[in-house]
């Protein structure tokens, strides 16, 4: 049996998609791209979870380690609820150019406390990631001819390129220029 390969993006296609998407399909996709979160993780990530500082925090007598992300919840059916599977839950350093838009993103007007979403929707609700595949996703992946765009791609891309930088998971060292992409004018938080 010969299965076809699932679909990947090369480095210059996703910087391409990176600075055709706004928010918050391009959070989305960069976040999966650099921590190799999948799309209920990222959308159920709240700000206690996410330490952007140089010192240890804390969260629900947890503590976290400096610049890192813990993975604990995710936004599954309609619900903020615990991951399944203890081993889903980790701790991952979060990479430079992640590290700039994170920093973006908690200055924001609103929507920055503990339990309040990292990708907010208008209202304050974690984004709906089939409703920005289908309004935006999907239409931008026909118009790059890439029909094959999906949240799970990025999440691919993420082992392919750090695969082919001989490393288990991609770094700052690895994506540098994703960071000039990323504050590209017109790409402003909650639009």
């Amino acid at each position: 049996m010969v299965r076809k390969e699932a679909p990947t993006l090369t480095f210059a296609q996703a910087k391409d998609l990176l600075s055709a998407m706004q928010y918050p399909e391009r959070e989305l996709a960069l976040i999966a791209m650099l921590t190799h979160m999948n799309v209920a993780e990222i959308c159920g990530l709240q700000w206690k979870w996410v330490n952007l500082t140089d010192d240890w925090s804390a969260a629900e007598g947890e503590r976290i380690p400096p610049r890192t992300i813990a993975v604990r919840m995710h936004f599954y059916l309609g619900e903020l609820v615990s991951l399944p599977v203890s081993s889903r839950k980790r701790n991952l350093p979060i990479p430079d150019p992640l590290l700039s838009i994170m920093y973006e993103l908690s200055r924001r007007p609103k929507y920055t406390g503990p339990d309040d979403f990292v990708l907010a929707s208008r209202v304050g609700t974690p984004v709906d990631e089939t409703a920005i595949a289908k309004r935006r996703l999907k239409p931008l992946g026909r118009r790059m001819q890439m029909p094959w765009l999906s949240w799970r791609v990025f999440s691919r891309t993420h082992t392919k390129l750090a695969h082919q930088l001989g490393m288990q998971s991609l770094d700052s060292m690895a994506m540098p220029s994703l960071s000039a992409e990323l504050h590209a004018p017109g790409h402003g938080v909650l639009g």
